[in-house]
């Protein structure tokens, strides 16, 4: 109790006095035959050290436990026009304002420093197969096991409050940024700025995978809290490393990666270049799909995914990624889905890298080809892919921002307009014409 007391009275004298990091250390009035006592040197076990950095949240740390707890909102409001080419097709608009995440995550280590916690939280979610629950897993060494980002993709293994965009791109968000339940062996070497993982997951790594219903073929258990639908697991590896100087903010992985680095990272050094690939080998069975009479509900599946990587990231930002997934049911007809898609993004900082409040201009190209295989077989997974969803066919997006870094990452706004093109193989050609502002606070 006396511990907790203390612990809670430094907390209030730090936000008294900011600046403050230890209690000072009571003296005795010097006199004509004793001096003032010597500055003891303090306990960090039973006098431990809070503090608050704008952006970075609130941290306690000691030997034995420490803890980061940050918080984010993002709110965006979306103006969407789509329409027919030639009058062909339905003209539709909509006009309203999201709240697009509001995530608050605690991290640290518990017991030692070799033990890695994190939890993170988002009371917007509301997907098949989610809850609010994110990210729940516990690192010894290089074991991770829980529940986290399945580290397939820089895009969508990044963090997504570092986001040059409003948003990932088509192609990041229908191969990647899926999340499941699993078991990894991390490896990162910080002199040598490399990572190397390896996992074994409940799900798949695609986040544009839908799920299955009478007419639509698709995957048995999405979510990240669902259960592994086969008798095999999947199975995920990625290695990257960088030239000159790490990207991943401190850690193993690129979790924390920013698409421009914050200038509260207040490193003067040169900008990192990464170069990284992610493979994919994911197991499941198809569920409530019916063809030509056939029940194919809980057929195997299998999927493998490949992901090349390239990050140069400085006052000129740039990134590509390029996917190549192939879906193979097992069901006797030898048939087999290939798509394929890419995304090549940049973006620039006029006023310099390291500008606190700054502004920056990116564009994006993003495009995703989806592959029904035989008309007739119900090979058709990758079938939740955003304006063209269960239609085969491909996908274009061309995106402008306009980013006011109020204070780097951590708050700004974002002006964005993106044109998208949708090319179903069977049906209208639509433009669609996509506007949004949004804004992000971190603390």
């Amino acid at each position: 109790m006396n511990r907790l007391l203390q612990s809670l009275l430094t907390f209030g004298a730090v936000l008294i006095r900011p600046g403050m990091t230890q209690d000072p250390v009571a003296t005795s009035p010097p006199t004509s035959s004793t001096t003032a006592a010597p500055p003891q040197p303090q306990n960090q076990e039973a006098d431990p050290l809070w503090r608050f950095e704008r952006g970075r949240g609130l941290r306690f740390e000691t030997d034995d436990f420490s803890l980061l707890w940050k918080a984010h909102i993002q709110a965006r409001w979306a103006l969407t026009e789509t329409g027919g080419e030639g009058g062909i097709g339905t003209a539709t608009e909509a006009n309203g304002l999201d709240l697009i995440q509001a995530r608050t995550s605690f991290a640290g280590h518990a017991f030692s420093r070799d033990l890695l916690y994190r939890l993170e939280l988002d009371g917007t979610d509301s997907e098949p197969g989610e809850s609010i629950l994110k990210d729940a897993w516990g690192q010894w060494g290089a074991l991770r096991v829980g529940q986290g980002k399945t580290m397939f993709g820089i895009e969508g293994t990044g963090a997504d409050t570092g986001l040059f965009f409003t948003d990932r791109s088509i192609a990041g968000r229908s191969f990647s940024t899926a999340r499941s339940r699993g078991a990894w062996l991390i490896h990162g070497v910080k002199d040598k700025a490399s990572t190397l993982a390896f996992g074994v997951i409940n799900g798949d790594v695609a986040g544009g995978i839908g799920e299955g219903s009478a007419l639509v073929p698709g995957f048995d258990g999405l979510g990240e809290e669902s259960r592994n639908s086969d008798r095999e697991p999947g199975y995920v590896g990625t290695f990257g490393f960088c030239l000159d100087r790490d990207l991943r903010c401190g850690a193993e992985t690129i979790e924390d990666w920013q698409q421009t680095l914050d200038p509260a990272d207040d490193r003067e050094d040169e900008p990192p270049v990464w170069f990284g690939v992610s493979l994919a080998r994911c197991n499941g069975t198809q569920a409530g799909s019916r063809i030509a009479g056939v029940d194919r509900d809980g057929l195997d599946v299998e999927s493998t995914s490949l992901s090349l990587q390239f990050v140069a990231t400085g006052e000129v930002y740039f990134m590509t990624e390029w996917f190549f997934r192939t879906d193979e049911l097992n069901g006797g007809n030898g048939d087999e889905e290939k798509s394929h898609g890419f995304t090549v993004a940049c973006g620039i900082r006029p006023d310099g890298y390291y500008v606190q409040d700054t502004h920056g201009f990116g564009l994006r190209f993003s495009r995703v080809f989806t592959d029904e295989g035989i008309a007739g077989t119900g090979v058709n997974f990758l079938n939740a892919v955003p304006g063209l969803g269960a239609i085969d066919g491909d996908v274009t997006e061309l995106t402008g921002v306009l980013n006011l870094f109020h204070h780097g990452h951590t708050w700004k706004t974002q002006f964005e307009y993106t044109w998208q093109d949708v090319d179903p193989q069977d049906g209208p050609h639509q433009h669609n014409h996509i506007v949004a502002i949004q804004m992000q606070i971190g603390f």
